[in-house]
């Protein structure tokens, strides 16, 4: 069996199918399960991940404002959809849907924060902290899912795909999902000014590359774990 990909597996967590329907307006929502089980990184992936596939692929160097914290154990970013993709494919992965990461973060209750149904202090790397850069991975243990999903509400923004239905305004556009150190802390979905759904999330170009835009992957379950064991000598 590949010991990268086993070493991978352990830092995974298995998502059930489930039902997850965040609110609309009255009488609609938005439907976000999901049908197949499903494998999440657990942490976003780091430079420590990302710098030798980006070597070896000769991908741009970040600017200085993203090697201020490169630290190995933080979030890579300045990553664009198309470098994501190709990382998320070498690992025998991909990035999530919009709808899949929505899934994950706010679970089968269709709760606001990943963490609880309520808001809490200190437990996501967010602008209300002030610490004006990435941390390491994992950092905020009480800010998991029950899963054990870290950081989908800060440190740093993750590539996702898909259509999101009445809050696609771009069509073709990917999106940035959940929040970073840059940004002030907002739950997973509210209802905005006129009765409509807000997702932590946006659309933007496929070639943006931010210093706080990132990537966590997911697979199929079914199909990954019979991939490593096809792979077994």
């Amino acid at each position: 069996m590949d010991e990268a990909r086993l070493a991978r597996l352990e830092r995974l967590a298995f998502l059930p199918p489930g039902p997850c329907t965040l609110p609309l307006a009255p009488g609609g929502g938005l439907d976000c399960s999901t049908s197949r089980a499903l494998l999440v990184d657990r942490y976003e992936v780091t430079w420590s991940e990302w710098d030798p596939f980006r070597e070896a692929e000769g991908l741009p160097e970040p600017p200085a404002g993203a090697l201020a914290a490169r630290d190995p154990r933080r979030p890579a970013v300045w990553l664009d959809l198309d470098a994501a993709q190709r990382f998320a494919a070498a690992e025998g992965m991909r990035l999530p849907t919009a709808r899949e990461w929505l899934r994950v973060a706010a679970g089968t209750r269709a709760q606001r924060w990943p963490w609880s149904s309520q808001d809490a202090e200190s437990v996501t790397n967010t602008l209300e902290l002030g610490l004006a850069r990435t941390t390491d991975a994992g950092t905020f243990s009480m800010g998991a899912t029950p899963s054990g999903v870290h950081d989908l509400l800060g440190n740093a923004r993750e590539w996702a795909v898909g259509d999101l239905g009445p809050l696609q305004d771009r069509r073709d556009w990917p999106w940035a999902m959940g929040g970073s150190y840059l940004e002030h802390k907002r739950p997973i979905y509210q209802l905005g000014r006129n009765e409509g759904l807000l997702v932590s999330g946006e659309q933007v170009h496929r070639e943006q590359r931010s210093i706080d835009l990132g990537l966590r992957l997911v697979a199929d379950a079914e199909d990954y774990l019979s991939a490593l064991g096809d792979a077994a000598p």
